[in-house]
């Protein structure tokens, strides 16, 4: 990778190195200033600064990345926290937040509430993010909200297991799962749910940084479920655009779900308040300008 970049370096007459992931391409970075004083911004996610602290030699070398780097961009304030406690300069921080992917912003409709009881969760099908808690819930959501359906977007390596484990809690008809969606199909399901869930917890060094997805609810007026750690909180905030709870708890989890499919006003209270704060705050346009000059 350090051969093939100074080819390109040179080639193309390469100003600054962006470094998408900390290691192992800052490794590269890293070296390529050191001999030929080639500037360099690392952009961080949440998880990926997580693992580098996982052994001696990581936490060494990301250490010295992060102190060689002339602008760090942060997806949130949570992983901005992690990267001075892994030894960054405060200072050369920038948090940047991740915004509403494009397609989707721009098949957004004005807000309405719907009939259906629908909680939806989109996202890759793993154990951090928490979709088998909400299954785990659904039971006592029922017994409260009879005509309930859990709708889970997504595809991954845990999605046997939830289809196990929603047979298992005797849901199975009220959960049900969608493969293959494409980015221009994502709008259908969110204008159709009620609220969205996304309780994400920490698995070891894995932990959602922020939460793009969260946004993207909020686009259509929906009010957000979240798990209190990682950068979750900054893209949900607690009784102003969603709930956050206890993502480990599924009786917590259980009893947020019912509050808002039972409280209309607060629901679309909620929701409209996600809303304008998305289009406010979460557009590109604001966000690049934060770092736009530091290039």
């Amino acid at each position: 990778a350090y051969f093939e970049a100074l080819k390109i370096i040179r080639a193309e007459k390469i100003e600054a190195i962006h470094v998408s992931h900390i290691l192992p391409i800052g490794y590269v970075a890293w070296m390529i200033k050191k001999v030929f004083g080639l500037p360099y911004v690392v952009y961080l996610h949440g998880m990926d600064i997580m693992l580098a602290q996982k052994s001696s030699w990581k936490k060494y070398w990301a250490k010295k990345i992060l102190r060689g780097a002339d602008l760090i961009v942060a997806n949130s304030k949570f992983t901005a926290d992690l990267a001075v406690r892994a030894g960054a300069q405060k200072e050369k921080i920038e948090i940047l937040f991740p915004c509403p992917n494009v397609a989707i912003t721009r098949m957004v409709a004005d807000y309405t509430d719907v009939n259906k009881n629908i909680i939806l969760s989109v996202g890759r099908l793993v154990k951090r993010k928490g979709f088998d808690k909400v299954i785990a819930a659904m039971p006592k959501i029922l017994r409260e909200v009879p005509d309930a359906e859990y709708h889970i977007v997504g595809d991954g390596p845990y999605a046997a297991e939830l289809k196990q484990l929603a047979e298992k809690f005797g849901v199975g008809g009220q959960v049900k799962f969608f493969h293959n969606i494409s980015d221009a199909d994502l709008p259908e399901f969110y204008k159709s749910c009620k609220i969205f869930a996304m309780p994400a917890r920490r698995i070891g060094g894995d932990v959602e940084g922020f939460g793009m997805v969260y946004l993207e609810a909020a686009l259509f007026g929906k009010p957000s479920i979240a798990g209190n750690v990682g950068g979750a909180p900054e893209a949900v905030l607690d009784n102003q655009t969603g709930l956050t709870v206890d993502p480990e708890s599924s009786a917590e989890i259980a009893a947020a779900i019912i509050k808002l499919l039972k409280d209309d006003n607060l629901r679309q209270t909620l929701g409209e308040a996600a809303k304008n704060r998305v289009q406010n705050e979460f557009t590109w346009e604001k966000q690049i300008n934060k770092i736009i000059n530091k290039f």
